[in-house]
């Protein structure tokens, strides 16, 4: 009875130490994984901020050789602010319109450009209002969550949102923007009020993300740069 109990207890014994190595193991599989984990999110945020810092340099290029930039009294501290976000080594929540424009082409009709740096926060969301006082207010939606046009974001810090606009003369002033395929290209259909005030460069747009918090907003006459008649991008 004696010899049965010592084999008992050295089974218990070996079924614990079993039990221990197995556990230590799992820990150092586990540590394992998110050390290689770790380090392949580092990496990749390494060559985010790679892409980052690129177009800082772009940026800085673009002031030294436009002085109109540089002279700038409402462009030219955004170019700055950008240019700072986009150097330095971790990721900003900030979004920061540079340049708006407008560009009338043969086979595409009217298209408008908003350019901006996001380096984290998306935007999801476009409002337009046509006037240009500072109040709260954020006007009526332009381009909806559902709608927003690739890329709302893309890889590196810059992004410019392109988009063809056309007019509906059946919407009234504060309907909102629709999305419309004609052939292989994608049009945003506005009222025809809404259409005269962006190519007269009036008003403001407001930049949000999906929740509806603003993220930058832009006077159109202050922020748009001339663009001759040519080719779409």
């Amino acid at each position: 009875m004696l010899k049965w109990d010592k084999k008992k207890l050295k089974i218990v014994i070996n079924m614990k130490q079993l039990i221990i190595a197995s556990a230590i193991a799992g820990v150092c599989i586990v540590g394992l994984i998110a050390f290689y984990a770790h380090k392949k999110i580092k990496a990749v945020e390494e060559q985010r901020l790679g892409y980052y810092k690129k177009d800082a340099l772009k940026l800085g290029g673009e002031m030294r050789l436009d002085t109109s930039i540089m002279e700038d009294k409402y462009k030219f501290p955004r170019y700055k602010r950008a240019y700072k976000i986009l150097h330095n080594n971790y990721f900003d929540h900030d979004v920061i319109a540079l340049d708006f424009n407008i560009k009338e082409c043969d086979d595409n009709g009217t298209i408008i450009e908003i350019r901006y740096i996001a380096e984290m926060t998306k935007v999801s969301q476009v409002f337009y209002k046509p006037y240009n006082d500072d109040a709260g207010d954020i006007g009526h939606v332009f381009i909806a969550p559902d709608n927003m046009f690739y890329p709302s974001m893309r890889a590196s810090g810059i992004t410019n949102l392109c988009i063809r606009i056309r007019v509906d003369p059946n919407l009234s002033a504060n309907d909102t923007p629709y999305d419309e395929w004609d052939d292989d290209r994608l049009y945003l259909v506005m009222p025809q009020m809404t259409f005269d005030s962006i190519t007269k460069k009036e008003g403001q747009f407001i930049l949000l993300d999906e929740e509806g918090n603003v993220l930058d907003r832009f006077e159109l006459k202050k922020l748009c740069s001339v663009v001759e008649q040519g080719d779409s991008p």
